[in-house]
């Protein structure tokens, strides 16, 4: 097993050589079976491409106006495809009835938002007690609404159910 040379044996002019001996190898002819690159990137000296015609018509032309003998094969263009049918999904399931503990907690909520931004409206003044009461019936629904949450299912429950957020 050989040892690369470290970098301060590197002979600058050895390394130049082999540059540009790659750099000739390129117009080199090959007799390879497969050639290096796309032979479409081959570029003749006697090629011009600035004389290279302009395209004509749009880029990207509809499907009705592409000749006959241009056109996409049938599996490939969706206007050709007949319809076997597709996915058609499953009606959504029923949203589940609320329970009663969630409506009485979104109730009291929007009493308690309703008694701190809007005390005139329900009959009550700007003193501290409706600002106390509406601040203790804000956070008591959100509390009954955080305790009423149901828990997800252990993972242990279906081992292939996924990621359980």
């Amino acid at each position: 097993m050989t040892v690369p040379p470290s970098d301060s044996s590197r002979d600058p002019a050895r390394d130049d050589e082999l540059f540009r001996q790659i750099v000739a190898g390129y117009a080199e002819e090959t007799t390879d079976p497969v050639p290096r690159w796309p032979v479409s990137e081959d570029v003749g000296e006697g090629d011009d491409l600035a004389a290279a015609p302009e395209p004509t018509g749009p880029p990207y032309p509809l499907l009705g106006a592409v000749p006959e003998d241009e056109a996409l094969p049938g599996w490939v263009e969706p206007a050709a495809l007949e319809d076997n049918g597709h996915f058609v999904p499953p009606e959504p399931p029923r949203l589940p009835r609320p329970r009663l503990r969630t409506v009485a907690a979104t109730v009291v909520l929007l009493a308690g938002l309703a008694v701190l931004f809007l005390p005139w409206k329900l009959g009550l003044d700007d003193s501290p007690l409706s600002l106390l009461l509406g601040m203790l019936l804000t956070g008591g629904g959100a509390a009954l609404l955080i305790t009423g949450m149901r828990d997800a299912p252990g993972h242990d429950d279906d081992p292939d159910g996924g990621a359980v957020v």
